[in-house]
């Protein structure tokens, strides 16, 4: 489904039961993997656009895959040449009930500075970098649950 006018679309994906969770680090990527219709392996890294602790299912968002080569290109520029790749493999090669693998992937949103508490949060994000983003804002909002007092998002 696409979301709202951008170019993204959002996949839903079920887990094998319904009490299991993705478990991921706050600002930590899947990894996913699946064989595209050709039994060739096609791989991506996305960051779980749902509740990160949802249970029995997982939405990530991936560009709307586009069979223009001038258009792909954008899209293998921003999301990398293998998850551009998987959103090709989702859009047009995978079917309801085709089996994709996961895996927990890179943390990528850890703060390792000496200023403690943080009080002021600033994040520029570019097309689908807006998601950590999101999950990080929906963490430390709202306020009294975090030492955070001032937020903001350029996208």
């Amino acid at each position: 489904m696409r979301v709202g006018r951008s170019k993204f679309m959002q996949y839903d994906f079920s887990l094998p039961q319904t009490n299991n969770m993705l478990n991921l680090a706050l600002g930590q990527q899947l990894s996913m993997c699946c064989l595209d219709k050709r039994e060739n392996v096609s791989k991506g890294e996305y960051y779980v656009f749902s509740d990160r602790n949802q249970l029995g299912t997982f939405s990530i968002l991936a560009p709307d895959a586009i069979n223009s080569s001038a258009q792909n290109k954008d899209i293998e520029i921003e999301v990398g040449k293998d998850s551009a790749n998987f959103a090709k493999v989702l859009k047009l090669d995978l079917d309801i009930g085709d089996e994709v693998a996961i895996k927990p992937g890179i943390k990528s949103l850890e703060y390792k500075g000496q200023y403690l508490p943080v009080t002021d949060m600033v994040f520029f994000a570019a097309g689908s970098g807006i998601v950590p983003v999101l999950e990080q804002v929906k963490t430390v909002l709202p306020s009294g649950t975090s030492s955070v007092k001032s937020l903001s998002v350029i996208w």
